[in-house]
């Protein structure tokens, strides 16, 4: 299906179909079955496109470099022939693409913005209470001192929260694509991706967990002895009222304060007394010690 559609766009046997359809009316032309999605469109379609059910390829500035390099003017369309495959378990589909000229009748070429990025919107059903979660550079899986609690109540270690980012596919964006935001409105998530420079033929593609892991930022791995790190976490309101370590010093600090302020009530002025006492029957001693010292002496 691939080369069909291929040799269509080169040889102009679509060139009337998606001048008619996709220049003019501006609809896109989409063949699609459970696996795999096919769409011709244009550069002017996906920068205004309104179809929240398929992803959109902005190509931004490559856009304007393509046209520079092959001569062609502004208001020359740019033809998209792009391919959703959808992989079990996956919330986003794997999206390959070419781009060509039906003014040059070429394909044209895509390694010159290997220096620039496209933009990639993707439609996505995702649970927007743990949006964080879907977000690999987040603070829940880079900071030592992020608290979240699992649903047995307890904490979970930063190995653990990206080993559960990648076994439950919970990706937003391909791997090498960076995550720039969920639109609540729209339900679609917002990656800055490299450029690919030709449609992947695999008849399977297989997808490597393991990339997944460059979307997460160089951190060392979670040990217990980070938490004396986090003390900060303390003074905070959630740190307080949450922590019932909080309540039992808080306790021990009231007990400290009352015993003080008895203190200085009541047990001040026995102290001194005894201080006193105990002070005169010493210089007494001494004076009686040192007298008797004397009479020896004589």
């Amino acid at each position: 299906m691939i080369n069909i559609i291929r040799e269509d766009i080169l040889n102009g046997n679509l060139h009337e179909l998606i001048n008619s359809e996709v220049n003019e009316l501006n609809q896109d032309l989409i063949v699609s079955n459970k696996k795999m999605l096919y769409q011709i469109t244009s550069s002017h379609n996906q920068n205004n496109n309104k179809n929240m059910n398929i992803s959109t390829i902005k190509l931004g500035e490559c856009e304007n470099i393509l046209k520079k390099h092959y001569n062609l003017n502004d208001d020359d369309e740019l033809i998209i022939f792009k391919i959703e495959i959808y992989q079990e378990g996956f919330l986003i589909p794997i999206i390959e693409y070419e781009v060509y000229s039906l003014k040059i009748k070429e394909k044209l070429d895509l390694n010159l913005c290997n220096k620039t990025k496209i933009n990639i919107l993707h439609s996505v059903n995702i649970d927007e209470k743990y949006l964080f979660k879907y977000n690999s550079t987040d603070d829940y899986y880079t900071d030592k001192c992020y608290p979240f609690t699992t649903e047995n109540n307890t904490d979970i270690t930063l190995d653990d929260r990206k080993n559960e980012f990648i076994n439950n596919n919970m990706s937003l964006c391909e791997a090498n694509c960076e995550y720039k935001g969920y639109d609540l409105n729209t339900k679609q998530a917002e990656c800055d991706c490299e450029i690919k420079t030709s449609i992947s033929l695999k008849d399977e593609l297989e997808i490597d967990k393991d990339l997944f892991l460059n979307n997460f930022k160089d951190i060392q791995k979670s040990m217990n002895l980070f938490v004396l790190k986090c003390y900060y976490i303390f003074f905070t309101y959630d740190g307080f009222i949450y922590n019932i370590g909080s309540y039992i010093l808080l306790i021990i600090i009231l007990l400290e304060i009352f015993c003080l302020i008895y203190f200085l009530l009541k047990g001040y002025k026995v102290l001194l007394d005894r201080f006193h006492h105990y002070y005169f029957i010493i210089y007494k001693n001494k004076n009686i010690n040192n007298e008797k010292n004397e009479k020896m002496k004589m």
